[in-house]
């Protein structure tokens, strides 16, 4: 009887996450853009200019760390059956939730409603706080 045997994890996945942090977290320093956009929020000025800019939109620092855009890997699946770290996971679902959120200001022609504005700001700072350095974000993904 053959049995289906389960892949491991590629390198190339962990690969894809480090170098996709070390060029928007370390080389672009796009620790700058985050809070760049946090504070014009909490002092309840525009940000839609601010979400285009010379390094392009500001959802593309999320994109990379999106669960669902972590294709082929399927991230939710390999979470589980692989158990990656709760930070790892946590890193990506807010990743994720701000990417979506933030995408959608392309189409926008005005500036939105403090309600939105609010909930992008506390899951900015949710994501700012456990923001890690890359030498923790390499430890993430051992």
């Amino acid at each position: 009887m053959n049995k289906v045997q389960t892949p491991s994890i590629s390198k190339e996945f962990y690969q894809k996450l480090k170098n996709s942090f070390k060029h928007i977290f370390v080389e672009q320093n796009s620790k700058d853009e985050i809070l760049c956009i946090i504070k014009a929020i909490e002092n309840n000025e525009p940000i839609l200019d601010l979400m285009e800019n010379a390094s392009g939109s500001f959802s593309t620092i999320f994109l990379p760390f999106h669960w669902n855009e972590i294709y082929p890997y399927h991230f939710k699946k390999i979470s589980k059956k692989y158990n990656l770290t709760k930070k790892l996971i946590e890193f990506c679902k807010l990743a994720g939730e701000i990417e979506s959120i933030t995408s959608n200001y392309a189409f926008y022609e005005k500036e939105q409603n403090g309600k939105e504005k609010a909930f992008l700001l506390s899951k900015l700072k949710e994501f700012f706080k456990i923001l890690p350095s890359y030498e923790e974000f390499q430890a993430w993904l051992k």
